[in-house]
């Protein structure tokens, strides 16, 4: 629902941001949308307009879509004893 879009957008923005190790100030003056602004989106205490995010997402450099998708990477990936390599430095 209206819920979890806001959640997925708030979660997918402040990932990106802080990835790229971005300020909400600096996001602010490259994007033209409010510092305000974007912490309420990021805390899902607010749905952005299509505009909105389009502004946003030129800034980043990014389509519009990245804000919607799941990070689908596994958090940690694990090898039984047989299946990993053995590394050695000298």
């Amino acid at each position: 629902g209206d819920r979890d879009l806001s959640d997925r957008i708030a979660g997918r923005l402040h990932q990106i941001r802080s990835e790229r190790k971005l300020s909400l100030e600096q996001l602010a003056r490259s994007s033209g949308v409010s510092r305000a602004m974007l912490w309420q989106i990021e805390q899902g205490r607010s749905q952005p307009t299509i505009k909105v995010l389009s502004r946003v997402a030129d800034a980043l450099g990014l389509p519009l879509t990245s804000f919607l998708e799941l990070d689908q990477r596994p958090a940690a990936t694990m090898l039984r004893r047989h299946g990993a390599k053995r590394l050695r430095s000298g």
